[in-house]
């Protein structure tokens, strides 16, 4: 037994056989194997519906085996989940695979844990309450997201699982580890976590449904062999499945309770002042009430099922361009939202009604499942709301220039609003500071005390004010005077809270500095971003309030009393003349004064302002005084830099898309609402041979379109503006580019109001794919018809076989008619070798694998032994077949087998598809430097069509089907691939049906050899050719198939050998020390020990001495050399050939008797 901290197995890379499943699995079974290096059980679940099964993988494999988080993390989060699933399969399967039995996640590249390892999965226990604090501090503590691209810290891979359990088991802990999670995982890391961790559920539930699922055999003995493994992993159910099912039953009840609500809800939200609106997660309206139905023009029966945008159509009211609602915002952000600009809402008859609106989501078991929107009219409200905005305004703008951190919260706390003093001096961000972000700059040691005292303050509504320590940016420390004061509503129920932080290190510096802030906020307060002043024409003195003195920094003991011209100096130079002027025409012959002009900054940006006053007269019409306020306006002037920025953009972007659209290969177009064209793009242009001017304008008809396809696309365009829908279609059209195929589509062009402005349309040129949609139809269907014919061809020799084998065990004791049947058996048997040879020679010919073993050869022996092939064939039919050979031989340098193949092939065709009695002919003649051999035929024949198609692969013609011949239609596909490897040239004619063939093959030809080069017969001399040898061999037959070893043995037992048996490797190595073998013939596929391994454990063990053949039933290329490599000396393919297993034992044979 390994010890338990090692690994079980470190190999996970598995050869091809071993994860070969059986012929009768579907492919996706083979991909499960691939992937896994074995095939689960838990995959063989539902044969009865393969479609569910596949999807089923397609599933594992995006939300698991191809999800990006490391393969490791993966396997090991899956077994720690795995510990709270009823079923044991899961937590078993899945710990195999961390230990190396299999692929952890499908991947060969990781190395697996060690029992040790995996077993802390299980054994340690899951915190929650409490316990799981530390977890979520590790992960609520992360300033860089983990994107899972390298390997996490124990501590902190233990805290994502912890709280990932939570959220799988949906546990009254869930919600927070949620936002947890979703704080340390960067978002792509996050949703694929969160598709894991549902793919693991699904698995979970496949398998309590299945309880026939048992765990597999290798699985099974790492646990028969690990007492305390088997104890965690077969031990009792997870101690959280009576937990789980109380959270279960409290969820079940609090839906029971909601339901019971929801009708008092519902009377709520008809009876309530606003109008209100819910929607699914989709944003599809679900409720409206009388307030909705008013204020939006559409009842609720219209209303229900539609997009939110089109009965809360609302646009910013200064730029008059579409808002998003909030309630995609609200689904989108999981918070409530509502608009910061001016928005209007465009009811159904057209009017446009200022509103104020705020949405929020509406969450179920705590997922947004919907949102409710509630607005109402503020005309009334308006222009006390721009005095808000304008407070708030100058509000944040004093907070942001005061030296102190200040802040903003909720009631309940949350801070949603920091100055930028707090920034500079934390060095955080505003992402890491909303909420409560702050406490991360605070030190541990006094922060309980601190929230224990905010606490405090927020229940009870009092001022907070404390000392505590701040961390700066650079690390250090130091003491701040913290004072947060509530904002109480006309109630007294608070509303928000604002907070300051005083750094008391410098406790005189910052007194002054408190005091000025405390003054600076109290104007603020009073009149926004305001400054109030009167100018005393006759004495030339202007008294300005302190916030007016600080826009144009007067010092504050001149505010008071200082001449017009200390004001004017603070202004830009640009500007200085043109203020002055305009204030001289008031005071002159105006009532009012109003200018806008730039203060200069002190080193920054200047800032906007407008002045405006009313001029005040004696009796006498005289300007005595001026008084006014100035406004600061630099953010609208931004805002109205911004939209033009924008619209530049915008027009830009025009150009582009034009530029673009009039590029592409498809038609793009525009039509008005009469159905006239208003846009081209060159293409289409082209097409039609029309310039703009000659295009633009006119409609299909005025284009010259067919009168019957202008009609069509004429009613299309005018059902896409009336019904709002998009259209798609095909259409042939004729041009000057010819008859082509073509799909379009139009779509309506909506526009701010909701009606259909305009109609945009594509075209593309589908021919080229419509014709590869046809080639690949007829593919198909060739397919079908090789696959039929192909069961057909090898049924034809297993009947005939199969019926000698049971009439030669009925006629045992008549030899005579055991030898008829066995030759029989026999011709059909070289007949089935004959078809799969075929078909290694097409997929040597498809990958380009066949290679030539080219000899001299001579044409006339090729021909004869052709000949000889199909005699029978032709005396059985009475054909005559002439043959005509010249006297003088004639050679080719080529492949013999390949050559004869050829001719046999055109030879079969001539006697297969004559009829009985016909005629057949042979000549062989040289022409200059080639061989001419020409066969001919009183056959079919081929219709002149099929000509072409004779030489395609799997082309079975109908002259075939009605002559009653038959075949897989590769014969002469592989004739013609022989023919040309050799250099040669093959034709084939036929004047038509009836008419029957003539064959013609070129091939070139080579010089004769020289005299010592041929035989006694005229041929070239083989250099294999030998005497038979006589000794009899010891051979041992070693096949986990006892049929197979059986029949060999008898069949080298005939051949005067000696033979010994064995049924799989372990046994071969047991028995070969006593009977010595000369030879051991293996099989390369059994169970245990391989053929190739026992190969490599012979040659290990007794060197060369013994000669070793692989018998497989694969025969490519790569089957040869992976047989040669592991120390076989010799590969055949089953069925072996008797003459060439006799022709190899003769050689081993002649070695024996040669060594002794």
């Amino acid at each position: 037994m390994a010890e338990t901290g090692a690994r079980v197995w470190t190999n996970t890379k598995m050869s091809d056989e071993s994860r070969r499943v059986p012929d009768y699995e579907s492919e996706v079974h083979q991909e499960i194997a691939d992937r896994f290096g074995l095939l689960p059980n838990f995959f063989r679940l539902g044969p009865e519906a393969p479609e569910v099964a596949k999807s089923f993988w397609e599933f594992a494999k995006f939300g698991y085996l191809d999800s990006p988080l490391p393969a490791m993390f993966k396997e090991r989060l899956f077994v720690y989940l795995s510990r709270f699933c009823d079923v044991r399969y899961c937590l078993a399967r899945h710990f195999g695979f961390l230990v190396g039995l299999g692929r952890p996640s499908g991947d060969d590249a990781s190395a697996p844990d060690s029992l040790d390892q995996a077993l802390s999965l299980i054994d340690t226990p899951h915190p929650s309450g409490d316990d799981l604090a530390p977890s979520l501090e590790v992960l609520r503590a992360r300033t860089e997201p983990f994107a899972f691209d390298s390997e996490l810290s124990e501590e902190q891979e233990a805290a994502v699982f912890a709280c990932a359990a939570h959220v799988f088991l949906q546990t009254d802990q869930a919600a927070e580890s949620l936002e947890a999670l979703r704080h340390a995982c960067d978002g792509r890391a996050f949703q694929h976590l969160l598709v894991f961790l549902t793919f693991v559920r699904t698995a979970h539930y496949w398998t309590q449904i299945h309880p026939e699922l048992e765990v597999e055999e290798d699985v099974t003995h790492l646990l028969d062999g690990h007492e305390a493994l088997s104890r965690c992993v077969r031990g009792a159910q997870p101690s959280d499945a009576g937990k789980r099912a109380s959270v279960v039953q409290r969820e079940l009840d609090r839906l029971g309770e909601e339901r019971e609500r929801s009708e008092l809800l519902r009377v709520t939200l008809a009876s309530i002042g606003d109008a209100v609106i819910t929607t699914d997660s989709r944003g599809r309206i679900t409720f409206i009430n009388s307030v909705g139905e008013k204020a939006t023009g559409w009842s609720a029966d219209e209303a229900v099922g539609q997009p939110i945008e089109r009965v809360f159509a609302i646009f910013d009211e200064e730029s008059g361009e579409e808002v998003v609602s909030p309630v995609r915002r609200a689904l989108r952000h999981g918070a409530t939202a509502g608009l910061k600009s001016r928005t209007r809402l465009i009811t159904r008859d057209g009017k446009r009604l200022p509103i104020e609106d705020s949405a929020s989501p509406i969450r179920v078991g705590g997922q947004v499942v919907g949102a409710v929107l509630i607005f109402r009219d503020v005309r009334e409200r308006r222009e006390q709301q721009k005095s808000l905005e304008r407070q708030e305004l100058q509000f944040r703008t004093l907070a942001n220039s005061i030296a102190h951190l200040a802040w903003m919260a909720k009631p309940d706390g949350y801070v949603f609003w920091y100055n930028q003093p707090w920034y500079e001096y934390t060095g955080a961000t505003p992402e890491e500071m909303e909420g409560w972000g702050w406490r991360s700059v605070h030190d541990p040691a006094t922060l309980p005390t601190v929230l224990e005292r905010w606490s405090r303050s927020l229940e009870s509504g009092e001022e907070f004010e404390m000392v505590y320590p701040l961390r700066g940016a650079d690390g250090v420390l130091r003491p701040f005077l913290t004072r947060v004061h509530p904002v109480l509503d006309p109630e007294g129920t608070v509303v928000q809270w604002f907070g300051t932080n005083t750094d008391i290190s410098e406790m005189s510096r910052v007194e002054g500095e408190l005091q000025e802030a405390r003054s600076r906020l109290e104007s603020i307060l009073s009149a926004g971003e305001v400054g109030t002043w009167e100018f005393d024409v006759l004495q030339d003195v202007m008294r300005a309030d302190r916030n007016l003195a600080a826009m144009f920094g007067v010092p504050e003991e001149q505010a008071q009393g200082a001449p017009l011209e200390i004001y004017l100096r603070a202004i830009h130079d640009d500007d200085r003349e043109r203020v002055q002027s305009t204030i001289r025409q008031a005071l002159d012959e105006g009532d009012t004064y109003e200018a806008e002009y730039r203060l200069r900054g002190d080193g920054s940006e200047p800032r906007w302002v407008v002045a405006r006053g009313r001029v005040e007269r004696d009796a006498s019409g005289r300007a005595i005084r001026l008084p006014g306020v100035v406004v600061d306006i630099t953010e609208q002037k931004q805002g109205e830099e911004t939209v033009a920025r924008l619209a530049a953009e915008s027009e830009r972007q025009r150009r582009l898309y034009e530029t673009v659209l009039s590029n592409t290969e498809d038609f793009n177009y525009t039509f008005d609402l009469e159905g006239r064209f208003t846009f081209l793009n060159e293409a289409l242009l082209d097409l039609l041979q029309k310039t703009p001017d000659e295009a633009v304008g006119k409609n299909f008809y005025g284009l010259n379109y067919p009168p019957d396809l202008a009609k069509h696309l004429q009613r299309q365009i005018k059902q896409c503006i009336e019904e709002r829908v998009t259209i798609r279609d095909e259409t042939t059209f004729v041009s000057h580019l010819g008859a082509r195929q073509y799909e379009y589509i139009f779509v309506p062009v909506f526009g701010e109001n909701g009606a259909v402005e305009a109609v945009a349309g594509s075209t593309r040129d589908i021919t080229d794919r419509k014709r590869t949609e046809e080639a690949l139809r007829q593919s198909d269907r060739h397919k079908d018809e090789f696959l039929a014919t192909l069961a057909h061809e090898l049924r034809n020799p297993l009947s005939p076989i199969a019926s000698a084998v049971k009439l030669m065990h009925d006629s045992a004791d008549d030899a005579a008619e055991v030898r008829q049947l066995s030759q029989i058996a026999d011709r059909q048997l070289k007949q089935l070798v004959r078809l799969v040879d075929d078909l290694l020679d097409v997929s040597r010919i498809s990958r380009g694998k066949v290679q030539l073993q080219r000899t001299l050869c001579g044409l006339d022996e090729i021909v004869r032994q052709a000949v000889e092939s199909v005699s029978d064939k032709v005396r059985a039919a009475e054909h005559r077949l002439k043959v005509d050979i010249p006297a003088e031989p004639l050679y080719v340098h080529g492949d013999h087998a390949r050559l004869t193949q050829v001719v046999t092939n055109v030879l079969n065709n001539a006697v297969k598809y004559t009829p009985d009695g016909g005629d057949i002919s042979l000549t062989l003649t040289s022409v200059g430097d080639s061989a001419r051999i020409e066969i001919k035929d009183s056959g079919v024949g081929i219709p002149a069509e099929s000509l072409s198609k004779v030489f395609e692969l799997f082309t079975q013609l109908e002259i075939e089907r009605l002559s009653g011949g038959s075949g897989l239609g590769i014969g002469l596909a592989l004739v013609k691939e022989f023919v040309d490897l050799h250099g040669g040239v093959i034709e084939i004619e036929s004047a038509g049906h009836l008419q029957g063939c003539r064959v013609v093959i070129h091939l070139p030809t080579t010089a004769p050899p020289q005299a010592d080069d041929i035989d006694d017969e005229g041929e070239p001399v083989a250099p294999s050719d030998r005497a038979a040898p006589t000794r009899p061999l010891r051979v041992l037959v070693v096949d986990d198939l006892r049929a197979i070893a059986y029949t060999l043995s008898r069949l080298m037992e005939n051949m005067g050998h000696e033979t010994l048996t064995a049924d799989c490797g372990e046994n071969a190595l047991r028995v070969i020390g006593d009977f010595r073998p000369d030879v051991v013939v293996s099989d390369v596929s059994m169970p245990g020990m391989s053929g190739y391994e026992l190969a490599t454990e012979i040659r290990r063990r007794y060197s060369d001495t013994i000669g070793l053949v692989a018998l497989t039933g694969y025969g490519m290329q790569a089957d040869r050399d992976k047989a040669l490599a592991s120390g076989f000396d010799h590969h055949m393919v089953k069925p072996p050939d008797p003459d060439q297993l006799e022709a190899y034992l003769q050689t081993v044979e002649g070695r024996v008797r040669q060594d002794a």
